[in-house]
């Protein structure tokens, strides 16, 4: 039995990251492979690097979620819209009722980042998961500070290598867009591959599917 929930219970609200009621304002959706792959280069542009998905190697990486982490968690992939059906951005994660709800992408322009990650803390409330973690794109730091969150460095390094100098000084300043979607988190073989054998019988089929990855700089 988890003691996260009694916790939260307990903490006082100025430990707990902030959420704004405005949340319910805003209309969500599934989001599509489609829909990600034709607007990701929109909500990216403020980023120097960015990943060029296609569309097949979208709908390859969406059928791979369920495998993304182990153990009993629902993939929430969510688009969300203004109240005039404009989308502001969208966000990955997967949900543990009473657990750890784990971010694996966030897509947003930064005057939209607010609204996307208030979202997201009401959705995780709702669905009862008591702590959000996850990868975080650098230009967001501002957004999380001001709802509250707690930020730590895991003193986990990548490697980047290019003769590019403009390319390499864009990793170096945090201005590369890349999720670990873009990597090879929708593999998973890290972690239990059995387990992963056993989750992903229904997608299967899909690993001989294109998986491309261009770079925009």
């Amino acid at each position: 039995m988890t003691v996260a929930p009694m916790i939260d219970r307990l903490l006082p609200d100025t430990l707990k990251c902030r959420v704004n009621a405005a949340a319910a304002e805003l209309v969500a959706e599934k989001c599509s492979p489609a829909e990600s792959s034709e607007c990701r280069p929109v909500l990216t542009a403020e980023d120097a690097v960015q990943p060029v998905v296609l569309r097949a190697s979208a709908e390859w990486t969406w059928k791979r979620l369920p495998v993304l982490s182990p153990g009993p968690r629902n993939v929430s992939t969510i688009a969300v819209h203004s109240s005039r059906g404009k989308l502001l951005g969208w966000y990955i994660c997967k949900l543990r009722q009473g657990g750890v709800a784990r971010v694996a992408q966030i897509a947003a322009r930064q005057f939209d980042a607010a609204a996307i990650i208030n979202h997201l803390f009401a959705r995780v409330r709702e669905e009862g998961a008591v702590v959000v973690a996850g990868h975080m794109q650098p230009r967001f730091q501002q957004v999380l500070i001001d709802h509250d969150c707690r930020i730590r460095a895991r003193h986990t390094y990548m490697l980047v290598h290019s003769r590019n100098k403009t390319l390499a000084e864009a990793f170096r300043d945090g201005k590369a867009w890349l999720s670990v979607l873009d990597g090879e988190a929708t593999l998973n073989a890290w972690n239990s591959p059995a387990a992963v054998v056993a989750q992903s019988e229904n997608c299967v089929t899909t690993l001989s599917g294109p998986q491309r990855l261009l770079i925009r700089g």
